[in-house]
């Protein structure tokens, strides 16, 4: 149904709705649980800021698979920097 023909916009309706449909389940069953959800924003750059002091580099090609971050020196792979700062992100929402 996602699949793409010349000219047709469709699926990337199809795939904001499934996106849509997969919040309101997890809000719904996290509700029940008691928890809260917490949804990033998406434009942030969650993988160009460093996890340990913040810094955010303004240049971070997609084939740089490791971050090292400017001003502490900080080494560590790309994506889990950015699972750091999601989750810290976690930590402050839900204070």
């Amino acid at each position: 149904m996602a699949r793409r023909k010349k000219g047709y916009r469709f699926a990337r309706s199809v795939a904001d709705d499934g996106y849509g449909q997969l919040v309101q389940v997890l809000t719904r069953q996290v509700d029940k649980r008691g928890c809260t959800v917490v949804q990033a924003d998406r434009f942030y750059l969650w993988s160009k800021t460093c996890s340990d002091c913040g810094a955010v580099k303004t240049k971070l090609p997609l084939s740089e698979r490791e971050y090292t971050g400017t001003t502490c020196g900080l080494s560590l792979d790309r994506d889990v920097d950015a699972a750091a700062n999601l989750a810290a992100l976690a930590r402050t929402a839900a204070k």
